[in-house]
């Protein structure tokens, strides 16, 4: 089992003024426990929190985002996975181009390989996002 990570207050300081600074207190607790329980490091950029609605305490919500090099960090751990071996695919339509979305997609799927446990055999996997 891997090592939780830990930080120095020196760090948890500087994590706070930089990377969460938008978290308040309960906020920047919350995230430095899942940094930790995940074992990510949020000074390599493999977690961040982000805040929406700042101005309005009511509407308000933190969500902490593990991000691309964070979710390979997890899966290395597992000793399963091996990185894609083609790029990732893209499907478009013209009718969905706009300022959010200036290339139209409609999703995108990424491919990675992964080792049955049992066999040893590796097969690939797809995961698709839709806009």
């Amino acid at each position: 089992m891997n090592e939780l990570m830990t930080l120095t207050s020196r760090q948890l300081a500087l994590v706070k003024t930089t990377i969460a600074k938008d978290c308040n207190a309960e906020e920047f607790n919350l995230f430095t426990e899942v940094a930790r329980g995940k074992g990510l490091d949020p000074f390599l950029g493999q977690i961040i929190p982000m805040i929406f609605s700042k101005a309005d305490a009511a509407k308000r919500k933190m969500t902490i985002i593990i991000t691309r090099d964070g979710q390979r960090v997890i899966a290395q751990r597992c000793g399963d996975y091996r990185p894609a071996s083609k790029p990732p695919t893209y499907e478009t339509d013209d009718a969905l181009k706009g300022v959010t979305n200036p290339k139209g997609i409609v999703s995108a799927t990424v491919y990675l390989w992964k080792q049955d446990q049992k066999s040893g055999d590796w097969y690939e996997v797809a995961g698709q996002a839709e806009w």
